[in-house]
């Protein structure tokens, strides 16, 4: 993060999503995960999130999606999953009174990207670029909210795990 205190960090990003969970349409769509690693609940009013810098001579301002107001708050040691999938006709779905499904209206490059997230006054609180992606490898932090960059097994939603910790490797002895 780009704050030492950061109390919400970008933990785990995947863009090149076959098998790693997928949303209420059954689609595997790019995602990330937001991580609280403070010891208080954060809400997420007037956050947002952004795959672009501050400014792009082709692109113009920087495009931000941001999350529903007054809708959710993120509770210490709790991850939020977000699908990156460009998906603008469910933005976001109301799964039950306290869980939702949130779209972005961007997504991501397998091949490299930069993604960012934004607090209320629109300062970059943490953001993340990656490199290519194999198929269904994510790059996050481990352990959650610590560290930097390291290759993980997908886990949508849930602690991350070393790349191989969720890999069934098969031996035969002959």
């Amino acid at each position: 993060p780009l704050e030492p205190d950061a109390t919400l960090v970008l933990n785990e990003v995947i863009s090149d999503n076959w098998t790693s969970g997928h949303d209420l349409g059954v689609e595997f769509g790019d995602w990330l995960e937001i991580y609280n690693r403070g010891a208080e609940p954060q809400s997420l009013d007037c956050w947002s999130l952004s795959d672009s810098w501050s400014f792009d001579p082709q692109k113009g301002p920087r495009k931000q999606w941001y999350f529903p107001y007054g809708m959710m708050s993120l509770a210490p040691g709790d991850h939020l999953l977000v699908w990156c999938d460009n998906d603008t006709d469910c933005e976001t779905r109301k799964i039950d009174e306290t869980t939702w499904e949130l779209h972005t209206s961007f997504q991501l490059n397998r091949s490299a990207d930069f993604v960012q997230l934004l607090d209320p006054c629109g300062r970059v609180a943490d953001f993340v670029m990656t490199g290519f992606q194999p198929r269904d490898i994510s790059v996050g932090r481990f352990p959650d909210g610590e560290g930097t960059g390291a290759f993980l097994d997908p886990t949508p939603g849930e602690a991350n795990q070393p790349l191989g910790a969720n890999r069934v490797h098969l031996l035969t002895s002959q």
